[in-house]
């Protein structure tokens, strides 16, 4: 085909003889013709729509020795953080703006890591934190924070249900970075789904997670 095109055509042939190959360079030809007159019907292939289409695909070849940003303020998970935010927590979207969530796309197995940006009116202590952290996952089978000036990363958790934390403040005490790191296809999947089978059916917490 003169044109570059998705379609890759394999021919395996049997015998070398001259009829043979007469046939294969046949079905080519129609093969490429055939291509060439989806391609028109569809739209004329140029590297720009090439480009475009490439941009939200996660095959391997996209993704491998790559890294990008992806669903900017679309993502389906944005919704629901800052619901939970407003369930769970004082915050207001009327007073401190809408949560801003930006995925990024690594060419990995498994595994998420958040960093997350908090700015405080008053100042709060790095030590202050550690401690309402902690006591929170102490109570959480699978949540665990770590110590001061300790910041997960996604070996801790692959394979595995936990949930790691972390958390980092500058001299001011009012700007804090909070790093939590998770396995996507455990704790944010199966093991997720294991683990509120057994609080419905009242096992265990950690039946089948450790």
């Amino acid at each position: 085909c003169k044109r570059s095109t998705p379609i890759i055509s394999a021919i395996i042939l049997a015998s070398s003889t001259e009829e043979t190959w007469t046939a294969s360079v046949k079905l080519i030809n129609y093969l490429c013709k055939k291509a060439e007159k989806y391609l028109k019907k569809s739209a004329p292939l140029s590297p720009l729509r090439l480009t475009s289409n490439w941009h939200d695909v996660t095959n391997f070849v996209s993704v491998n020795e790559n890294f990008k940003a992806y669903k900017v303020f679309s993502h389906q998970h944005q919704p629901e953080i800052q619901q939970y935010l407003q369930d769970l927590s004082p915050y207001s979207s009327d007073v401190t703006g809408e949560i801003i969530l930006t995925p990024h796309l690594l060419p990995l197995s498994r595994g998420i890591l958040s960093t997350i940006y908090l700015h405080f009116r008053e100042p709060v202590t790095s030590s202050d934190i550690l401690e309402r952290f902690s006591t929170f996952a102490e109570s959480q089978e699978f949540v665990h924070f770590l110590e001061e000036g300790d910041l997960p990363d996604l070996r801790m958790t692959v394979h595995s249900n936990r949930c790691m934390i972390g958390a980092e403040t500058d001299q001011s005490g009012q700007n804090c970075v909070i790093v939590s790191s998770i396995d996507n296809l455990v704790k944010g999947a199966s093991g997720q789904a294991i683990q509120n089978m057994n609080l419905m059916f009242g096992l265990d917490e950690k039946q089948g997670l450790l």
